[in-house]
């Protein structure tokens, strides 16, 4: 939320910003982003589709209640440049583009990219369109193998980075870490140790993915399987665990999803199995709920993520990278 507060804490002298987040690598000259004319509009920025070109993937990331925002204009507020002359035009009270987007989050609370979804309604339709290479996103990258071109801003969201040197990213990445000061001894000594480590991590979630998987299939021998998942993600699912004619899909997706799931159980307790294939902060809210009326976990339903071992090794891999 920081770079709200850009227009107001720097001093008059400073029109023209280029805001970057800190999980970036500029692997190009920036004064060939200093020197775009933004064509009398207050910022600039990259839209997901340029980087991202999947309608569908960004179209379900949107959560935006009150304001439509067509995803072809979404964008990444991770690169940004600023013309603060046109912003305080805009918003011409102290702090004014800060408590703007808190009332839009406010009155949106389902939205989960906060202060990107807020500049989004707040310059929908007024910002100029910057080409992709100024903020390539690692994830897209790494999903369409799109390693021919290097020159660019890489913005690493999420756990995007590993230890796999055949990916252009992660060498790109780890190649101006070694020009950093904190390329010493001891980092690459944590490295080490933290490489161990997660190695013992990776053979735990194995193990517990295994107990788990024994009991979901002992769970399920003589009860339908119900399947809490995305649409996008079906596909995924079951070709992790098989498809049954009798298997039963809820979208993940409905807002009552979680009252059909109850009201099954109210009906068929004991006769069906839940398997939970969504996002991890959703789960969390799920088990709360399905507990608080007497199911129980590893019973009646199951965290379906952790029998996809594949994803926990390599969200804990990723530890390697922090512990540096």
């Amino acid at each position: 939320m920081y770079r709200l507060l850009i227009p107001k804490i720097l001093p008059k002298k400073i029109e023209h910003v280029i805001y970057i987040d800190a999980d970036t690598i500029i692997n190009l000259d920036i004064a060939e982003l200093w020197n775009i004319n933004l064509k009398n509009f207050p910022i600039a920025a990259t839209p997901h589709f340029f980087a991202f070109p999947d309608l569908d993937i960004i179209q379900n990331s949107i959560q935006i209640d009150s304001d439509k925002i067509d995803p072809h204009d979404y964008f990444n507020s991770g690169v940004l440049i600023l013309d603060l002359n046109k912003i305080k035009k805009l918003f011409n009270t102290k702090g004014k583009l800060l408590n703007s987007c808190v009332d839009i989050l406010l009155k949106n609370p389902r939205n989960n990219s906060l202060d990107q979804d807020a500049l989004n309604i707040l310059f929908k339709d007024n910002f100029f369109k910057l080409p992709s290479k100024f903020n390539r996103l690692v994830s897209w990258i790494n999903l369409t193998s799109d390693y021919k071109n290097t020159y660019g801003i890489y913005h690493y969201v999420g756990n995007t980075l590993d230890t796999n040197f055949q990916l252009p990213t992660n060498r790109i990445w780890f190649e101006y870490f070694f020009k950093t000061p904190f390329a010493t001894p001891d980092s690459f000594g944590n490295l080490f140790e933290s490489f161990n480590q997660t190695i013992l991590v990776c053979q735990q979630v194995i193990e517990n993915s295994c107990n788990i998987f024994r009991k979901m299939i002992k769970a399920s021998a003589n009860r339908r399987r119900v399947f809490w998942v995305s649409p996008e993600d079906q596909t995924l699912i079951f070709e992790e665990f098989g498809h049954r004619d009798d298997d039963i899909i809820i979208n993940a997706t409905r807002d009552d999803a979680l009252q059909i799931i109850i009201q099954m159980f109210e009906k068929f307790r004991g006769y069906i199995v839940v398997l939970i294939c969504t996002s991890r902060s959703k789960i969390y809210d799920i088990h709360d709920h399905l507990s608080s009326i007497g199911l129980i976990e590893n019973v009646d339903f199951f965290n379906g993520l952790e029998l996809i071992s594949t994803q926990q090794i390599r969200a804990d891999f990723n530890r390697i990278i922090r512990d540096m």
